[in-house]
C-alpha cells in the first residue's frame, strides 16, 4: 500500500472509531480512539496535533461529504436532505451539538455551503436570509432529537419548506418580481 492511501487508511480507521465511541460515550480520549483503532497513540499525533485538531478534522470531513451529495441540488431540497440526514443519525447529531468545538464547525460550514447555494442559485448575497435558513435548519434538526420535544421529519421539512418559500418571495419582492 502507497503512503497516501495507508495515511488516508489510518484516518478513515481513527474517523470510524471515533464515531463508534461517541454513540457510548461523550468523554473520549485519544487513547480510547486509537485502542479502538487498533492503533498507536503515536500513529494518531502523526496525523492530528491534538484532540481538537482531529474533531475538527472528523466534522468538516463528514460535513463536507454531505454537503458534496448535495451541492447540485435546489437550495430547499438540500435543507431537506440535510434535515433528513440529521433526522436519521440523530443520535450523533445530539452528541456533535453538546460539544461547542462541533456546533462552531457545523454552523460555520453550512453557513459557508448555504451562503454559496443562495449566492450561485439566486444571484444575491443576502447574509439575513442565508443566517434565517442555517438557524431554522439547526433548530430543526435539534428538535428532531430534543427528548422533551418531539417533532415529526414531515413537520421539520414543511417548517423549512416554509421558510425556503418565505426566503424565495422576499428575494422576487426585492428584486420587484412580485
Amino acid at each position: 500500500m502507497k503512503k497516501a492511501e495507508q495515511f488516508k487508511e489510518t484516518e478513515r480507521k481513527l474517523m470510524e472509531s471515533y464515531e463508534k465511541l461517541l454513540l457510548k460515550t461523550s468523554k473520549i480520549s485519544v487513547d480510547m480512539i486509537c485502542e479502538e483503532a487498533n492503533l498507536h497513540h503515536q500513529t494518531f499525533y502523526r496525523h492530528f496535533k491534538n484532540k481538537e485538531e482531529f474533531i475538527s478534522f472528523f466534522i468538516t470531513t463528514k460535513l463536507n461529504n454531505l454537503l458534496e451529495a448535495n451541492k447540485d441540488l435546489p437550495l430547499k431540497d438540500t435543507c431537506i436532505n440535510l434535515l433528513t440526514h440529521g433526522y436519521e443519525r440523530a443520535d450523533l447529531l445530539k452528541v456533535y451539538m453538546k460539544n461547542s468545538l462541533c456546533r462552531t464547525i457545523i454552523t460555520k460550514r453550512l453557513l459557508e455551503f448555504l451562503e454559496c447555494k443562495f449566492a450561485t442559485q439566486y444571484d444575491m448575497h443576502d447574509k439575513n436570509a442565508i443566517f434565517f435558513l442555517v438557524g431554522g435548519l439547526l433548530y430543526y434538526m435539534l428538535e428532531c432529537i430534543n427528548n422533551n420535544k418531539t417533532i415529526t421529519l414531515e413537520e421539520a421539512t414543511s417548517s423549512l419548506t416554509n421558510i425556503g418559500t418565505k426566503i424565495e418571495i422576499g428575494i422576487k419582492l426585492n428584486r420587484g418580481h412580485l
